[in-house]
């Protein structure tokens, strides 16, 4: 074939035109998914613009996620029952693609908004804040009374989590008893949960109201530092209190380099009732 200057194009000229690499062209080339129209006897490759259209569609399935292989194989036997096979089958891809990058995004968000929470709110003493509602999962905890049993329900929490479809499980906080606490059992976790962006898998909703808030900066292990300064706090200010103690972990291991230094935020609704 004689190369015709009006329909040809060199391979510096193609990549110009197709916005892509000399190095792509000849690797394309290389594996067999795209070759230039004429080879010269010199050597010289030249594309004709007809092939444009045949190297978007390559990009196309490219972006789209298709490895080089499948893509090969599709263009040697495409037809339009092939494309509507080809598509849907990518469809559920990209579907699943976009559910785990909005699952991403919630974790950076979560992660921004407990960070922001440290650096804004964050103070030794113990006070009275406005909380919104909260949608949560909840799952009831039996026979915590060693660590390896605390695992083991933190474990079967996320794997519930997990068979719903919640993202990131992993953002969990704990619910205590108030009589627990005021009997000295610190560790003695009734339900694990954790936070939802809505109420499509919500099982429980923390209510809107004032709650007695303080923030533990240290191991799970010394919370009872914590919590007696929030129940002297009840008993100064002659107040009641209903439901639960919530543990948010603030800060953990993404954000502090030692256990010591995690920062837990402990908040308990205010009985206005009383």
């Amino acid at each position: 074939m004689k190369i015709n200057k009006n329909i040809h194009f060199t391979t510096g000229e193609f990549a110009k035109l197709c916005k892509t690499s000399k190095q792509t062209l000849y690797h394309y080339d290389q594996v067999g998914i795209f070759s230039p129209e004429i080879k010269g006897d010199n050597n010289y490759r030249y594309y004709s613009y007809q092939q444009i259209e045949t190297f978007g569609a390559i990009t196309m399935l490219k972006d789209i996620g298709m490895p080089l292989k499948e893509i090969k194989e599709y263009l040697s036997k495409r037809n339009p029952n092939e494309l509507i096979n080809l598509l849907e089958k990518e469809r559920i891809n990209v579907i699943n693609k976009i559910d785990k990058l909005n699952q991403i995004k919630l974790f950076i968000d979560r992660k921004i908004e407990y960070s922001k929470d440290f650096i804004n709110n964050y103070t030794d003493k113990v006070s009275i804040l406005p909380l919104q509602e909260e949608y949560i999962f909840i799952s009831k905890v039996f026979n915590c009374s060693t660590d390896k049993e605390v695992y083991e329900a933190f474990s079967a929490h996320i794997g519930r989590c997990e068979d719903r479809g919640i993202a990131y499980p992993h953002f969990l906080g704990e619910m205590l008893e108030y009589s627990d606490i005021a009997n000295g059992n610190y560790l003695d976790y009734k339900y694990i949960y954790n936070k939802l962006p809505n109420k499509e898998y919500s099982n429980f909703t923390k209510a809107k109201g004032l709650y007695i808030v303080a923030y533990h900066r240290g191991s799970y292990y010394n919370t009872s530092i914590t919590y007696n300064k929030i129940l002297k706090f009840i008993e100064e200010n002659n107040l009641s209190v209903q439901g639960h103690f919530y543990e948010d972990i603030i800060l953990d291991d993404l954000a502090v380099q030692e256990y010591d230094d995690y920062v837990i935020k402990i908040s308990i609704k205010v009985n206005l009732s009383k």
